[in-house]
């Protein structure tokens, strides 16, 4: 997450002397090179290959990365975050809203462990099945439902195509107004036809 985990432009030795100096961050990560799916075999069912990716923190929120791990073949997320730097629950469930999203746009179950609370499991349809309360140390142990989707859904094969699409869309709309103003003012006829009407 830029200017969180990660400060863009760190390689330059400028730009991390004015960070360090004059901002007062430190960048301790670096973005890695590759998305990793992790494979385990269930105690409940050995023969079995269960796939899961772990976004970390706040990348769950980036809907095109979680979409991507998918695509590499997770059945599952697990997502691993500190949210307690906020020390305000309304931070925590903007958070696992957005998180939440990501089980139902492609259809495949959520978990989230959290050390500051909203730690819980989400179906594909967004429902959440189990969790835990905010600031409070507790542990659960639950099953996790785990589906195999007969068909990826729109957003896991199309991602942002639709979105794109629309700001394409409005960018060309605000190109011809524009042009479609300047030329209202800068057109002289139309200044002459004005003076003209005026004038008889």
């Amino acid at each position: 997450v830029p200017f969180a985990e990660a400060i863009p432009f760190w390689e330059y030795a400028w730009f991390r002397r004015f960070m360090q100096e004059v901002v007062g961050l430190e960048s301790g990560w670096v973005m890695g090179s590759s998305l990793t799916v992790f494979s385990i075999s269930p105690k409940s069912a050995p023969a079995t290959t269960l796939r899961f990716a772990t976004p970390i923190c706040f990348e769950d929120a980036f809907a095109d990365l979680c979409r991507q791990y998918f695509l590499g073949g997770a059945d599952l997320l697990i997502n691993l975050t500190n949210d307690s730097w906020s020390l305000k629950k309304s931070a925590q469930i903007q958070h696992w809203a957005i998180a939440r999203i990501r089980a139902i746009e492609n259809r495949r179950s959520l978990v989230r462990s959290t050390n500051s609370g909203l730690s819980c499991v989400v179906d594909p349809w967004g429902r959440v099945l189990w969790e835990m309360p905010q600031f409070e140390a507790d542990a659960i142990t639950v099953d996790i439902p785990v589906y195999e989707p007969t068909t990826a859904t729109i957003y896991t094969r199309y991602g942002e195509w639709f979105a794109q699409l629309c700001t394409l869309l409005l960018a060309i709309r605000f190109i011809m107004d524009y042009i479609r103003f300047s030329r209202k003012r800068h057109n002289p006829e139309g200044k002459h036809a004005l003076i003209g009407s005026v004038y008889s």
